[in-house]
């Protein structure tokens, strides 16, 4: 396939100066980059891969009981780098994944339906997760329009087959509403996106698994937490796992455009992710975080002081410092003929800004689906 490239953001040094705790002196002058622009961390050398996932909702919307089911299609055995060979093949996603549930919010003002999964996790493998991660994945024999969708239904047992339909399920951190308005629930938002390279690095190694995982990986996904809120979680013992430091929670959450009347809705689909162990810890600024990324940055010094942040698109985020930030100009959620985009979160792969880094003060706050 073909690599995907990106430039580096330049950034105001507003938020940075917000980790330091002090004043910020006014931003560059319009259209100006700082004297200094951040550039991310080496690249993780690899992730160890221990499956290929598919992931049923059911009840994302009215019309029925709500669930969310997991299973292994194909665990990752004999891989191509050492730390893929040192992954421990998992073949019942009960080992890992307990019960699931499923919540889901409508913003009238938007017009868009949150779907969020939540899945209890109890690790009775003999594989300790430093930051367990699900990276979507398209599989070009079930799943539509480039994503990592497929089985779509409404909720009169109808089949959904539009590509767009798919692609407009736009990933997300899971939601919550407070009694006056919606947002980004911090117990859920295990949002995640991915360096191209970073996708390209596990593609590369799920295809010489054996068996092979043949897909095309997106650069989005999530990971799952530990019951403290941070990312570790350690092996069961003997096929079980009744202490807490093996127990965790995964949400996984999409949003998308609603239908009239209601019941044309998606109300049930498949998804598939390749299941790894990353050993870099990482948090999202998502779309719904934008105007206010402190609070993603708290949640990420949460994690440690060191853990990376990544944003993408235009973002005041960026400028938290030169060795923590991941910044990707455009994210791609569905995958279109030669490693081209067909959806993407952030700007367009062949715009301008994706070319040269980019300062405008005016898109501090701006986020862009296109």
């Amino acid at each position: 396939m073909l690599k995907r490239f990106q430039g580096r953001s330049f950034a105001a040094l507003a938020t940075l100066l917000l980790l330091a705790g002090c004043a910020a002196p006014p931003p560059p002058p319009q259209g100006q980059p700082p004297a200094v622009p951040p550039t991310g961390p080496v690249s993780q050398p690899g992730a160890k891969i221990v499956g290929l996932l598919e992931l049923r909702v059911e009840g994302a919307g009215e019309g029925g009981a709500l669930s969310a089911t997991t299973r292994f299609l194909t665990p990752g055995r004999g891989g191509v780098s050492p730390q893929a060979s040192t992954a421990v093949p998992i073949a019942n996603a009960a080992d890992l994944f307990e019960r699931g549930r499923v919540v889901f919010l409508d913003d009238e003002k938007a017009n868009m339906r949150y779907v969020t999964s939540i899945f209890s996790i109890a690790n009775k493998t003999g594989q300790a997760f430093a930051n367990l991660t699900l990276y979507a994945v398209h599989i070009p024999s079930s799943d539509l329009g480039g994503t990592a969708l497929s089985a779509i239904y409404d909720a009169k047992g109808n089949v959904l087959t539009d590509p767009l339909l798919a692609q407009n399920m736009i990933p997300t951190n899971g939601m919550r509403y407070d009694g006056l308005d919606i947002s980004v629930s911090d117990q859920n938002a295990d949002f995640q996106i991915f360096m191209p390279d970073e996708a390209d690095l596990v593609e590369t190694q799920a295809a010489a698994l054996n068996p092979p995982i043949v897909g095309e990986v997106l650069e989005y996904g999530f990971v799952a937490r530990n019951l403290a809120g941070g990312r570790s979680i350690s092996a069961g013992t003997s096929g079980d796992c009744t202490a807490s430091t093996c127990k965790g929670m995964l949400s996984l959450a999409f949003k998308f455009p609603k239908k009239t009347p209601r019941s044309d809705n998606p109300w049930s689909f498949t998804l598939h992710f390749i299941v790894a162990d990353e050993s870099d810890a990482r948090v999202t600024v998502s779309a719904e975080e934008q105007a206010a990324p402190e609070v993603v940055i708290a949640r990420a010094n949460k994690l440690s002081t060191s853990a990376q942040i990544a944003v993408f698109g235009t973002n005041p985020a960026t400028s938290v410092g030169t060795d923590r930030t991941r910044w990707s100009c455009s994210v791609r959620t569905a995958a279109g003929p030669g490693g081209t985009s067909l959806r993407y979160l952030g700007f367009a792969p062949t715009d301008a800004a994706c070319a040269v880094p980019k300062y405008d003060e005016s898109n501090w706050d701006a986020v862009y689906w296109r």
